[in-house]
């Protein structure tokens, strides 16, 4: 039996990736209030280490460029939702957040 091959040469992680790139470019023009209230977090070193992508069914989701971020946070998540609510002008606030690593450049 031939084992077929990809013949556009992408793989799902980049597929992925460009996805999710697309996604946060597309918040980032509208000037949601998420970017807003996750500026409003009193938190230096998250702000440093993490950039907002999107909310989408209540789930924020969360680029950060480190797998050690990535662990420090979800441990702090509760804490976390907890504050963005606080000043997310919003009807619905976020249930869950969802980290993912990358690179925080623009």
């Amino acid at each position: 039996m031939e084992k077929k091959q990809r013949t556009d040469g992408k793989h799902v992680k980049s597929l992925i990736d460009d996805l999710l790139g697309r996604i946060e470019k597309a918040a980032q023009k509208k000037g949601t209030p998420t970017k807003e209230a996750w500026e409003r977090i009193n938190n230096e070193e998250l702000k440093k280490h993490a950039r907002v992508i999107n909310v989408k069914r209540g789930v924020l989701m969360v680029k950060v460029d480190t797998s050690a971020m990535l662990y420090d946070l979800t441990i702090k998540k509760r804490d976390i939702i907890k504050e963005f609510n606080e000043g997310y002008e919003s009807k619905k606030k976020i249930t869950d957040i969802m980290f993912r690593v990358g690179s925080l450049e623009e």
